[in-house]
């Protein structure tokens, strides 16, 4: 349990990104615990470092759902799991 790393990299002018609660892999996961995955990973990076995640990358692929789910809770500058830019 490192909390710090989130505050430090924040003092540091950097951004944060959510990768997962737990660096899951939303590809084969229902939509209700996909979408409870997002809200638990942002809440936590949240209340850890101060500030909202900007970004999303998730493990491995995401599902067909992820892209969605994220624009459905919203605050993300982008989601890097798109590689058509």
């Amino acid at each position: 349990y490192t909390p710090w790393i989130g505050t430090e990299a924040v003092a540091r002018g950097h951004e944060l990104s959510c990768h997962g609660y737990r660096w899951e892999s939303p590809a084969h996961m229902d939509e209700a615990a996909e979408r409870a995955m997002i809200r638990r990973t942002v809440e936590t990076i949240e209340r850890i470092a101060g500030v909202r995640p900007a970004g999303w990358h998730s493990r491995s692929a995401s599902s067909l759902n992820t892209r969605r789910l994220l624009v459905e809770h919203g605050g993300f500058l982008y989601d890097s799991n798109a590689y058509n830019d």
